[in-house]
Parts: C-alpha cells; structure tokens; sequence
C-alpha cells in the first residue's frame, strides 16, 4: 500500500493524540468526514475506529520515545497493522482518494489544537486578559510554524534527525524569547513545566510531530526512504500575456526556489529568476532577480536588474485626465536596478532594512505633447514635462514590513504590512529631487482549509520634483484590477481589494475579487464619490508541489474598462 495513505492517516492520528479529554470526538469528527468524502458505510467507519484508535494510542508515545528495541518493535507491529487494517475495511477506490483528505483534516485538527492549547496555557498560567490577547498570537505563529515544518519534513524526507531537531529547537527558542515579554519569571517557569522545556526530553513540538519515525531509527520522520531530500525546486511557466496596457503577447519565466541551508526548511525559499518577454505592441524586457533568505529568516536580500522598452497609453496627469479618456501612444525605454536588504528586528516578525533603485530611461512621444520648460501644458491633450524624456533618477530609502503569513506564495492566513520611503537625488546619481513613500496592509484568513478570504490596502504619496512614471498609479494587478494601468497618475493614491480564494480538485482553483480606489493631488482631494470601484472572476492553476504557486487568469471589470490578466502568483 502506498506510504503516503498510511502516512496520511497515521500523521491525523498524531494531531488526535495532543489532547486526550478531546480524543474521542475528534475521531468521530474525523471518521464522519471520511464517511462523507469516501462514501464509506455505516459497517466500514465502525470497523475502522477501533483500527485508528488502537494506532493513535501507539503513536501517542512518540512524544516521549524510550529509544528501547521493543519500544520500537511496538510502533512497527503497530505500523504493520494499521496497514493491513485499512486494506482490509477499505476498496482500492478509496484508499486512492484517502490522500485528498490529508491537508483538510491536518488543517482542520491543528486549528482545534492551536485553540486547545492556548486555552490550556492560558488557564495553567494564570493570565490576565490582557496577557492572553498578547500571548495568541505569538503562540498561533508558533503552532503554524510547527504544522509547516511537519509538512516540509514530511514531503522532502530529511535523512536525519538532527535537522529536524535544529529547525524546531530554533522555532522553540524564539516563542521563549517572545514570552518572555509578555510573562513574568513564574509564569515562565511554569510554561517550560507544562511543555516539557525544563526537561532533558525530545524538542517541544505540542505533541504534533514525532522525533521519530516508527522505524527504531533516527532517520526520516516520514518513512525509511533512501532517496535523498529535495534542496529545491524549480518553476517554469511561459504565459501568454493578456494586458490591458501591453495588449497580447508571450512571457517566459523560469524560477528555483531552495533553501540555502539544508536543515531549514521553516524559513521562506530563496529564489532565483529569470524572465522575458514580448507582446503585440511591441513591447519587450527582462529581467534577472535573486532573493536570499538567510540565518533562518533573520535576514533578506533582493537584487533585480532589468531592461525593457515598454509601449502604453498615457492619459496624462490626475483623475479628470483619466475620466476624459483621451490617451497619445508612448514608448519608455529604460533599464534598473533594485536592492533590497532587510533583518529581522523587535519581534519575529518585523524586518527593517534599506531601498536602493536607479533607472535610466527615454522616452519617445509626438512632440505636440511635450510641454517645454516653464509652459503651462495644453488642456485638450495629454502633455509630458521635457524633463521627462531623458533622466536618471536614483533613491535611497528605508523599510519596514510585518510578515507574519502562513505561506509566502499562498498564504491561509496571517497580515503582511509593509512601508517604505525612497529619497531621490544627485547625490545619489540621480538628476532630480523628490520623495515617494509607499505602503499597503494584507489580511488573510481561512474559512475552511479550501477557501481563503484576502483583504488588501494600499496607499502612495508623492512630492517634488517627480518624474510622471514615478508617480502614483491605479491599476496595478495588487491594488486595483479592471483599469488600465496608466489611465489614473497623480501624487496620492489608495486602493483597496478583497478576494475569495477557493481550492478545487486537480492542481485547480477559482476567485472573485472587489475593490476601489482613487488617486488625487492631494490627500485632502481625495472623495468617495469619486472611487473607481473594479472587480471580476478567476482561476487557478497550482504550478508546483512543494511550494502552492499558482498560475493567475483574472478577468475584470471596471468604470467603461475590462480586462483580462494572467501572472504567476496571487496579486496579493
């Protein structure tokens, strides 16, 4: 029988066994599920409790191994039984579909725990309610971050224990820290009592993951597998390019994510990219970017190079100017560069760092629409400062971001905050003076371990003498889809969307997003009369296995505007 099946069901016996009062209506809850999802009859689920129970009550003692022979003799009879149980009470059809089942009722079962367990510490120790509420979500984070790691560990079968054992002491030592912020030395004391810190035991994993397979051996948690673990994976997509600003045409993406450091598989994947392409209005880029994720998520660099020479329409500056619709073709020839460095500070998650971008850029329009230094533009055409055709500009700036998503690429829940500021200048090898200061807030929250509700906020200010492709635009896919990505320029601007993410079967997925936003010179100008609302409909396609990215179709609506989109990623 296939290992994954049995792993599947064994790993849901585990997350049973954490609280035992709970045991028994978890399975029932459990078996009801299969009994739906696997069409099994009432003879079947009652003959296959006793066979879960009796494997969930040997798995039970993996949280305190006694690393003796018959200690493990026990788990491998308890192994061989289990197996020979389900190919006994279920037909081969349903033992196919058992593995669908997994990450609903993984999901399912280490929600209830993650609640279960904070009502208990916060009962053991006493806390008040204003502990409790800042004790949540340090201790969510930890459990999320430990159900990840069981995942990982799962799917890439590590060769050895002591890698296992580095991620999750690390994950430990970091809550402690975090606690030991909120609760005073006796309430610490007692926290490591009741988790078995205090103890010389197997790392503190909430009795959801084992230290060991049932194998008798320090190897994988998973099964005795002697292929070595995946360092990485990569991600090759070519889309088609459906945009309402580039018109149609291909791009090319190829990706490897990885892990620098084989025992971390907690952290968020580096990755390597590179990419190009070309649409119908001719035009064409590429770009090259390499992440590194280092020291176990503490710190972050991005760098990007990149050259393209991007054709669109420009509607001018400010929103009446997109509301005329009265657009000159444009052709920005330019190439960039971007680094981003961050740490981690303060608390786990919020990272600090320092922007650096320069681009140098030309641009090729009819000459009826340049306005000459020290004119007035035109009011019946889009006009374009001189300045603006030929300039390098350069900025420097810091960053501040909270990231506390379940997953980097399809996140289930969590926040994402993220602010920063770019100060442009000669100095800096730039040829004008101006600020930008850019920010936006994500929400992710699961409603069942299928669908996913994602809100985003996003706001953009800009000041002095800025160039108008530095301005602040509305249309872009992760604030505002349904407009044309140029139509609406000014100084300020806000946006704001929200998703319904749902799973379906076979690598599919499907959404239904709405928003609004509006930009303005000033924040002061700003009106809710004057919103551009914009929503649609999309769908999914998982690309990869070990990491959920998704390749995005989204067609949308908006105010006398529609198109359709396709990415790689969610847009948020």
């Amino acid at each position: 029988m296939n290992k994954r099946v049995i792993t599947s069901i064994a790993i849901l016996g585990l997350l049973f066994s954490t609280v035992a009062a709970q045991e028994e209506r978890w399975l029932t809850d459990a078996l009801q599920t299969a009994k739906v999802r696997l069409g099994l009859s009432e003879r079947q689920a009652k003959d296959l409790r006793p066979v879960i129970q009796k494997r969930v009550t040997t798995l039970r003692k993996l949280n305190n191994p006694s690393g003796t022979d018959a200690f493990w003799e026990e788990l491998r009879q308890s192994r061989r039984d289990f197996e020979t149980g389900l190919k006994k009470h279920l037909t081969a059809d349903q033992l196919k579909q058992v593995p669908e089942l997994q990450a609903e009722l993984e999901n399912e079962a280490l929600a209830r725990l993650s609640q279960q367990q904070a009502d208990l510490i916060s009962q053991r120790l006493k806390l008040t309610s204003d502990q409790a509420a800042r004790v949540r979500p340090v201790l969510d984070h930890d459990f999320n971050q430990k159900g990840e790691l069981l995942r990982r560990y799962r799917s890439d079968q590590p060769t050895h224990r002591e890698s296992f054992n580095k991620a999750l002491a690390f994950i430990n030592e970091d809550t402690e820290s975090e606690l030991k912020q909120i609760l005073d030395d006796k309430q610490i004391d007692e926290f490591q009592q009741f988790t078995g810190r205090s103890q010389d035991s197997t790392p503190w994993l909430w009795g959801a993951v084992p230290a060991m397979d049932d194998s008798g051996s320090s190897g994988s948690i998973e099964s005795k597998s002697k292929k070595k673990p995946k360092r990485g994976e990569f991600v090759i997509a070519p889309i088609p390019v459906i945009n309402p600003t580039l018109e149609n045409g291909l791009a090319l993406g190829v990706g490897y994510l990885y892990h620098l450091d084989k025992d971390d598989l907690n952290s968020p994947p580096s990755i390597t990219g590179i990419g190009a392409f070309r649409t119908s209005n001719g035009s064409r880029g590429g770009v090259l970017a390499q992440k590194f994720v280092l020291k176990q998520n503490k710190y972050r660099l991005l760098m990007v190079v990149g050259r393209a020479d991007i054709h669109f329409n420009f509607f001018g500056i400010g929103a009446n100017a997109g509301d005329a619709g009265r657009s000159v073709p444009l052709e920005v020839e330019g190439r960039g560069l971007l680094i981003d460095g961050s740490m981690r500070v303060f608390r786990r998650n919020w990272f600090a760092g320092l922007r650096y971008y320069g681009m140098r850029s030309t641009i090729n329009i009819d000459r009826a629409n340049v306005t000459p230094p020290g004119q007035d533009p035109l009011p019946d055409r889009p006009q374009i400062p001189e300045l603006d055709l030929n300039l390098r500009t350069a900025g420097l700036g810091p960053t501040l971001e909270f990231d506390s998503r379940s997953d980097p690429f399809y996140p289930r829940k969590g926040e994402q905050f993220r602010f920063q500021a770019s100060f442009n200048g000669r100095a800096l090898g730039g040829r004008r003076t101006y600020q930008t200061y850019q920010t936006f807030y994500n929400k992710y929250a699961s409603l069942s371990p299928r669908q996913v509700i994602a809100g985003h906020v996003a706001g953009c200010y800009a000041t002095g003498s800025v160039p108008f492709y530095d301005l602040c635009f509305l249309g872009k896919s992760k604030d505002l889809r349904g407009y044309e990505v140029g139509q609406y320029i000014d100084r300020v601007m806000l946006a704001a969307q929200a998703e319904y993410r749902l799973e379906l079967p076979y690598r599919l997925g499907a959404t239904a997003f709405f928003g609004a936003g509006e930009v303005a010179r000033r924040w002061a100008d700003l009106r809710s009369d004057a919103l551009k609302p914009g929503g649609g409909v999309g769908l999914r396609f998982r690309l990869t296995k070990q990491n959920h990215i998704n390749l995005r179709v989204d067609y949308a609506w908006g105010i006398n505007s529609k198109g359709l989109y396709l990415g790689v990623s969610e847009a948020f």
